[in-house]
């Protein structure tokens, strides 16, 4: 059922003037300082997607990254936050860029077929949305997680890790 307020919301918000997108962005900021932790979780995970940083002064947008990438560490099954964070690329710093691509990268070796296939979206999309000059970070962690994948024998995952790094080799 709160998927489907995410869902009506996210359409609203799309419709919505440049300023009242600020407003609604500016209210997760709030919420972090004055909220308790299990209001925060529940108000993010329907109704704050990755565009809305976008909409956030630098600091305020530095506070709702550490707050997700904080998340992580914590929830690291929290597929929610798997979401959340590939449309992060931009913002994140190469050490952060390479902790998150780990991240998505320790899933594919490591989760479920469906967690897999998190995994490779999310390091997908973290490459989508990340400028030139820190794309090495990326390629550099898959490169060095193909390594292990090899050695530890994950032929599933090894696969997965591979046909990402040809993609962003050759992105056709």
């Amino acid at each position: 059922e709160l998927d489907d307020y995410s869902i009506c919301f996210a359409q609203v918000y799309a419709t919505m003037p440049q300023e009242n997108q600020r407003i609604v962005a500016k209210k997760f900021v709030k919420m972090l300082h004055e909220e308790s932790e299990n209001n925060i979780h529940q108000y993010s995970h329907a109704f704050f997607f990755s565009s809305q940083i976008e909409m956030l002064e630098p600091s305020e947008a530095e506070l709702v990254k550490a707050h997700f990438l904080n998340r992580l560490k914590k929830e690291p099954s929290n597929e929610s936050l798997i979401g959340t964070l590939s449309g992060f690329g931009n913002l994140l710093e190469e050490q952060e860029l390479s902790e998150v691509t780990d991240y998505g990268m320790r899933l594919i070796a490591y989760g479920g077929t469906n967690m897999k296939e998190r995994g490779r979206d999310l390091v997908n999309q973290l490459w989508i949305a990340t400028s030139s000059p820190k794309e090495a970070a990326i390629k550099s962690r898959i490169s060095d997680w193909i390594a292990l994948l090899k050695q530890r024998e994950l032929p599933d995952a090894l696969v997965i890790a591979q046909d990402l790094l040809d993609n962003i080799e050759i992105p056709f």
